[in-house]
Formats: structure tokens, C-alpha cells, sequence
């Protein structure tokens, strides 16, 4: 028979409907892994499948989620583990993932123990389409020489828009209120006093207002603008900083300020538009460069101000 069809029911006269691996197979097409809700990103115990800690005990509460083309539901009382303790001298990082198990005909949470290091690395995923899929829910930090308190919570939930439309789109639209003050001829960060469309949390107005900080492994999109004020001495420039982790050392993107324009004429500097991979608790920052010879602020009008945009491209 030259079509198969699925998934239904063996019904007789119809032999061809899929079986699990055929199903399967195709299951990265037809909708994202992630668990239903709206985001509440860096809160670990709001949405479905909260995480709550106990010394060493890790509790992942109810609610539903889809894992590569499986659904899975956690109903009555919530998953728990307890961590085994970290005897080594440098600290540990563990996770806790979803995992679809074709072999075992499962969806079940599971954590994965990392390795001890003096900058421990998360576990890494495994992920096969016929075989097993681990979809990260959450990770911490196990310290050192036994210690009994995780830290480090870090949520790594990616959500699915519960009115369908696949993942809640990472975007955030940034904008300065008030002025920042450029001392002159350095390179300095442009803070943001508010924004739009930020469901995921990822700036802050009062801890590092300069920053994005990325919720999950992704690949960015970043542009932005510095409105400065009007001054004709000297140039003017912008450029990106990023740390791709957690904790990384920021690196600094040359190439997306080209020559540094000089001021006669000139109040608005764009960044150039730019692709970043960043992984989760990673950031990005827009700044900013004048050598008029003195301080010169940022520029604040009804109708314009310094701003920077990030948008999702693809998860990693």
C-alpha cells in the first residue's frame, strides 16, 4: 500500500496509519516544545511546572507542557528529587529537563548532574528524534564540599502561547526617559528607563538598567539608536557589548560602529542591526562614544529618544 497516514487506530481495512516512530519523525514540525502559559520568566515558582527548593529536595509542581511531539501533564502532587550533595572542592551545576522516551513509551522530569568545575557547565541535552528528547525546564548550582543550599536557580522554560501561534516571541522595545550623561571620549553604556513588549522579563529599571538579558539559548536580533544632544565638536559612535553566558566576559563588537561619524549636523546615531548568539542569563547592552571635549548627554524629545530593540530569531 504506497500511503501511510497517521496517527489513528489500526482499523480494519486501513493498514497504513503510522506507527510511533513514523509519528514521531515529523514531530518537530507540527508544534513547539515548551510548557503552556504565558511567560513568567525568572520566576521559577509562578506558571505551570514551578520549581520550589528545600534545602537540597527540588519540587517541580504542576501543569502541562509539550515535548517533541508528546504532550505531558503533572497532575495530583509534584515531581520531586533530592540532589545528591556535591563532595567535590569546585561547585556543580545540575538540571532539570522533560524527557520524551520513545524506548520507554515516556514523558517523565528528570535531572541531569553536571560536573564539578571551577566554572562548572550545565549537562548538556540529549536529543534524539527516535530516541530520547530533553526539554530544559530548569538549572542550578550545587556548592561545593557539601553544601546544602542550591543557588543559582535559573529558569529555562520556554513558553507556548496557550491561544496557539507557537512560542511567546522574545521581544523587548527599550527607551531612555531620562538623560545620561557621556563623559567625553569614552565608551559608555546607554541605560533604559522603560520599554515595551517585555514579557519575559529580561531588563530590569533598577539592577543593570543598561542591559537585555536573554532568557534562553537564542540567536538575536539587536538595533537601537542614541539621540545625542546637539553639540558640532567631535564624533559620535555606537557600538554593542554582549556576554554570550552567564558571568562571561563582555565582548565588544567593533565592526557595528564603523567610522565614527563626526557631529556637525548630527543628533541621532544608529547601531548597526545585528545577529548575536547568546545563551540563557546572557546579555546585551548599546553603547555609546562622544569626544566633543567635555560631557554631552543624550537627547530626550515627545518625539524621539535613544532606544534598543531585541527580537528572537531561532532557539538554539
Amino acid at each position: 500500500m504506497p500511503d501511510r497516514y497517521g496517527p489513528f487506530d489500526a482499523a480494519p481495512g486501513q493498514p497504513g496509519s503510522w506507527n510511533q516512530a513514523e509519528w514521531y519523525r515529523d514531530a518537530y514540525a507540527r508544534g513547539p516544545s515548551g510548557v503552556y502559559g504565558n511567560p513568567v520568566q525568572g520566576v521559577t515558582t509562578n506558571g505551570d511546572l514551578p520549581l520550589t527548593v528545600n534545602g537540597l529536595t527540588v519540587s517541580v509542581g504542576l501543569g502541562r507542557a509539550h515535548v517533541r511531539g508528546a504532550g505531558y501533564e503533572r497532575t495530583g502532587t509534584p515531581w520531586t528529587d533530592t540532589v545528591p550533595a556535591n563532595t567535590a572542592g569546585t561547585p556543580r551545576v545540575d538540571r532539570i529537563v522533560l524527557r520524551r522516551d520513545l524506548a520507554a513509551k515516556t514523558v517523565t522530569p528528570v535531572r541531569l548532574q553536571g560536573t564539578p568545575a571551577a566554572s562548572p557547565a550545565k549537562p548538556a541535552l540529549t536529543r534524539s528524534e527516535d530516541g530520547a528528547w530533553d526539554e530544559p525546564l530548569f538549572s542550578f548550582t550545587v556548592p561545593a564540599n557539601s553544601g546544602t543550599t542550591l543557588t543559582g536557580l535559573t529558569d529555562e522554560r520556554r513558553w507556548i502561547d496557550p491561544g496557539g501561534g507557537g512560542y511567546v516571541p522574545v521581544t523587548a522595545q527599550l527607551y531612555q526617559t531620562a538623560t545620561t550623561s557621556l563623559p567625553n571620549g569614552a565608551w559608555t553604556p546607554i541605560p533604559f528607563q522603560t520599554g515595551d513588549y517585555d514579557e519575559h522579563n529580561g531588563h530590569s529599571t533598577t539592577v543593570n538598567p543598561t542591559r537585555y538579558v536573554v532568557p534562553y539559548d537564542l540567536v538575536v536580533r539587536v538595533s537601537g539608536v542614541v539621540h545625542f544632544a546637539g553639540n558640532d565638536t567631535g564624533r559620535r559612535g555606537v557600538r554593542w557589548n554582549y556576554a554570550q553566558t552567564p558571568g562571561g566576559t563582555p565582548t565588544v563588537v567593533n565592526n557595528s560602529v564603523g567610522a565614527m561619524l563626526p557631529a556637525r549636523g548630527i543628533g541621532a546615531v544608529p547601531a548597526t542591526p545585528h545577529l548575536f548568539t547568546i545563551y540563557a542569563g546572557g546579555w546585551i547592552e548599546m553603547q555609546a562614544l562622544q569626544d566633543s571635549g567635555a560631557a554631552l548627554s543624550t537627547f530626550i524629545s515627545p518625539d524621539s529618544a535613544s532606544m534598543m530593540l531585541v527580537e528572537s530569531v531561532r532557539f538554539l
